[in-house]
């Protein structure tokens, strides 16, 4: 798997425990607090490690016509902007080309996507580009729909859709559309 970058654990502890004094916080009074927001974020960050096309692993040469879909895959990511939490769930579509994948790989890769700093959109085109080009797909259809907690107090309890698609023209978009929904 493709390395992209390296969580440094001290580091991160370190300036979690700053950020505790700037925000007038008691850092005494929560001196467990570094050590584990760093590990929960390391945790909510792992993806950031791995190229989600490299989840698509043990590929299956396809010989199948026909149409594939998973839903309510869950997810959880970090809004880049806000480093707040935003969750969610992740529908596939996809029509095989060449290979098929294992539906854990698909699992694997939503989770994979959604696991470090990024915007809800990316994520959404990072999983439709793994899976058109990892498995030579005809077609590709993602949705993401997901509660962002950086706009709770201002929209309540709003949830956020993306789409992306590959392969889909514009004529078959909303067909495909209500198929995934």
């Amino acid at each position: 798997m493709t390395k992209l970058c390296r969580f440094e654990s001290g580091s991160a502890q370190s300036a979690v425990a700053n950020l505790l004094s700037a925000l007038g916080q008691d850092v005494g009074r929560l001196k467990e607090t570094p050590s584990i927001a760093s590990s929960g974020l390391e945790s909510l960050i792992s993806g950031s490690e791995t190229n989600p096309a490299d989840c698509l692993v043990d590929l299956i040469p396809n010989t199948q016509k026909g149409i594939v879909i998973l839903r309510d895959i869950p997810f959880r990511s970090i809004c880049e902007h806000h480093l707040l939490p935003f969750v969610g769930t992740a529908n596939l579509l996809y029509e095989p080309g060449k290979f098929l994948a294992g539906l854990g790989n698909l699992t694997s890769l939503v989770r994979c996507a959604a696991r470090r700093l990024s915007i809800q959109e990316r994520v959404t085109d990072q999983i439709a580009d793994a899976i058109y080009t990892g498995l030579c797909a005809r077609r590709v259809l993602v949705s993401l729909a997901a509660r962002h907690t950086c706009i709770l107090d201002e929209a309540g309890n709003t949830e956020v859709t993306t789409f992306a698609h590959r392969g889909i023209g514009d004529a078959d978009i909303i067909s495909f559309m209500t198929i995934i929904r």
